[in-house]
């Protein structure tokens, strides 16, 4: 009968090699084995049950994609109404620049390779939004320390989103962790210890969401106070580490041996003294902030008067600042639509800007902005010559452009970015050798003698 036959065949089978190479295989056919058919009914339900799982994985994955979403829409909630206003506060910004940096990439990189995520990156990139890089993350840093320096802002103001009570978006745990090890990394040993106490101060008791340890953040303390030569808050932080956080990692230990071993040599010589602030650094920061100057001797506060122009019918709203250098605000002389125009027409061409003499010029945080150079005697732009020839008629200066032996330079457009600045410098050449190095079209034609800025923003 077929089904005893079969029977017989299925034990001869077993006990043969058939069974060894249909597995192996895996491409023998099923059908015409009840042990193969067994095992597909088993391994269906392994399937299952690793299907299971894999759902879950990406029904955690879609919960936190879902999360991720509404938090950026709330973060960004603000930009709709006002982009400008919004990146103009620096902690916005820095939020911004993170965002990218970080939150952005992490989620491409979360999302996966599949057709979806294709057309998802996709729209991304056909909507033409720049990225940011490293390089920008850490630039936003040291904006962010450079703003606190200047404007003697506290760690928690800044914290809590506060900038001389502008408000903007608050900083996390990480965010100070960051800031702290950039500080270090520039020589703001001192700054870097108030962002790193800031976060034991406030360490939350559930940290898995932190990229960091609490022991980093001591060692971190440790590695500032010691650059600061003050190696007893040095080995004190460690001391943290070693005895209390990790007492059985021996590589603290050994290093808190280091640290008490450097703290002795160090007792037995004299203390470094810190070097004086530069008095010019200091009056700059002083006007950055506002404060009043103590040197009021060429101060002319508030006297304004009509300035005589090369068109007697057309004089020059003057405000007389200070006499000796002589610095004046001159009222209206651009109209909306010259700014305007002069907007639109520098920001394509804005570049990073550079400091030193033209053949050796470098990138530097000493001026952070970048710059574009309108002529004019460009033909496609007449309303650059028409700025220049009020510039001439209010100063009495001629401002004409010529490839050589120019009477002035080309209008510089400067567009000052996240914590931008140019620290304090000289207009004129400081070396005649300087002058050697200037632009062709400023060869042979001396030193510059007057500066005329517009503010357009």
């Amino acid at each position: 009968m077929p089904g005893k036959m079969a029977g017989i065949l299925f034990v001869m089978i077993i006990s043969g090699v058939g069974v060894r190479v249909c597995v192996s295989q895996g491409t023998s056919d099923v059908f015409s084995s009840t042990v193969h058919l067994k095992d597909l009914v088993i391994g269906e339900q392994k399937m299952l049950q690793a299907f299971d799982q894999y759902l879950q994985k990406e029904e955690l994955k879609l919960k936190y994609l879902k999360e991720l979403f509404t938090k950026l829409q709330e973060d960004t909630a603000e930009v709709v109404n006002d982009p400008v206003s919004y990146i103009g506060h620096p902690l916005n910004a820095f939020n911004t620049i993170k965002r990218f940096h970080i939150v952005w990439t992490g989620l491409l990189n979360t999302i996966g390779t599949n057709l979806l995520y294709q057309e998802f990156h996709q729209t991304i990139v056909a909507s033409g939004t720049p990225w940011t890089s490293e390089l920008d993350y850490q630039g936003a840093i040291r904006a962010i320390l450079r703003i606190q320096k200047v404007y003697n802002i506290t760690v928690d103001s800044l914290v809590a989103g506060d900038i001389q009570q502008y408000k903007g978006m608050a900083l996390d745990h990480t965010d100070c962790f960051e800031i702290g090890k950039v500080a270090i990394s520039i020589g703001e040993n001192k700054i870097a210890v108030e962002w790193l106490q800031r976060i034991i101060d406030d360490y939350p008791t559930e940290s898995g969401h932190l990229n960091f340890t609490l022991s980093q953040v001591y060692l971190t303390i440790a590695q500032a106070y010691a650059a600061m030569s003050d190696l007893t808050n040095a080995i004190r932080h460690i001391e943290t580490v070693a005895l209390v956080l990790e007492p059985l990692n021996h590589e603290m230990k050994n290093l808190l041996w280091q640290y008490r071993k450097a703290n002795e040599s160090l007792t037995l010589q004299p203390v470094p003294q810190l070097p004086s602030e530069d008095p010019l650094r200091v009056s700059y920061e002083a006007l950055c902030r506002g404060d009043p100057s103590h040197d009021e001797t060429y101060l002319y506060p508030g006297y304004c008067h009509l300035r005589k122009t090369a068109i007697p019918y057309c004089p020059a709203k003057e405000e007389i600042l200070r006499l000796d250098p002589y610095i004046s605000i001159f009222h209206d002389v651009l109209t909306d639509t010259l700014a305007n125009q002069l907007l639109q027409t520098a920001s394509p061409q804005l570049f990073r800007a550079t400091i030193g003499d033209p053949s050796i010029a470098v990138e530097s945080d000493i001026r952070i902005s970048k710059v574009a150079w309108l002529w004019d005697n460009d033909q496609h732009n007449i309303f650059i010559k028409t700025i220049s020839e009020r510039v001439a008629e209010i100063t009495g200066l001629s401002t004409t452009y010529r490839d050589v032996l120019s009477d002035a330079e080309p209008f510089q457009v400067v567009n000052y970015g996240m914590g931008g600045q140019y620290e304090p410098h000289h207009d004129f050449y400081e070396t005649r050798a300087s002058l050697k190095n200037a632009p062709l079209h400023l060869q042979d034609t001396g030193d510059r003698i007057a500066t005329f800025m517009f503010y357009v923003s």
